[in-house]
């Protein structure tokens, strides 16, 4: 009899969920693809409930390979700047802007020039590009300013699983970084950034340190997904920064490529660093 873990990747074109044992060695898996739709050339977008969906199934195909009473927690990676705009319920009250989606190139300079120089980079480490969050969300403001104002929750995938399993929009730290507008020095959302969205603290996910622990699965969560009710969740984090931990990616002598949706390369820094935009 061995303890196990659970890790579900909630990624852009599935979610797979994991059973790890205490020496780390993969024991089982399930899995269940996600639709993407692409109504036009710059827009990706998929429904919140297709994540929900993806999520049950592959915990269900999990669990039916292992002994459930041995599971002792779960944590949840995701898909990085996809983003949810979510009502109180947690209901869905826009399709979900996937990171690929590009109908915010414009907002990129507006955006940056608004709040002034490089001052979004430099509080984010976010250079200026259309993946991160906050110029989605001032897409929206500027272009749908009714779905805008009723916004309870501008949410990441990991929130808006841990609410559907615990009722609380809560998240870790790597998973608010992506959205452009959280504070890498401070580790909180960045108040003069959102001053500039104007939007509160208060419709974004509360965010924790990875590792810690920030809910447990309700009764009716666990009916859906197959898994024990009261299963601790603890805070993950984004696909990409936990590739490279799992890559052993940790000193500034390694760097790794994940050649997934996207090619993506990285490399640890005990010194956050601000670069210019690199010329050709």
């Amino acid at each position: 009899m061995t303890r196990l873990v659970i890790g579900v990747d909630s990624s852009t074109q599935s979610t797979k969920a994991i059973a790890w044992n205490e020496r780390g060695e993969l024991i089982a898996e399930g899995r269940c693809d996600i639709p993407l739709s692409n109504p036009s050339l710059e827009k990706f977008e998929q429904n919140v409930e297709d994540w929900w969906k993806a999520f049950c199934l592959s915990t269900k195909d999990l669990i039916s390979k292992i002994d459930l009473n041995l599971v002792e927690s779960i944590a949840i990676s995701n898909q990085r700047e996809t983003l949810a705009v979510l009502d109180k319920n947690g209901k869905a009250i826009y399709p979900a802007t996937v990171w690929m989606d590009k109908r915010c190139v414009k907002e990129v300079e507006e955006l940056n020039e608004l709040v002034g120089g490089n001052k979004i980079h430099e509080i984010s480490g976010r250079p200026k590009d259309p993946c991160p969050c906050l110029y989605r969300i001032f897409w929206l403001k500027k272009n749908e300013p009714d779905i805008f104002k009723k916004t309870h929750c501008f949410a990441d995938v990991q929130s808006f699983l841990v609410h559907r399993l615990t009722g609380e929009f809560k998240t870790g730290w790597i998973s608010s970084d992506p959205h452009g507008m959280f504070d890498v020095v401070e580790k909180k959302w960045s108040k003069e950034i959102l001053d500039h969205l104007e939007i509160d603290e208060n419709q974004l996910p509360k965010s924790y340190k990875p590792g810690t622990l920030i809910g447990r699965i309700s009764k009716e969560a666990a009916y859906d997904c197959g898994l024990k009710q009261d299963l601790p969740i603890y805070a993950a984090g984004g696909d990409g920064q936990l590739a490279g931990l799992g890559t052993n990616c940790t000193k500034s002598d390694r760097a790794y490529i994940n050649l997934g949706t996207a090619v993506v390369s990285g490399v640890w820094s005990k010194k956050i660093h601000v670069l210019e935009k690199l010329e050709n």
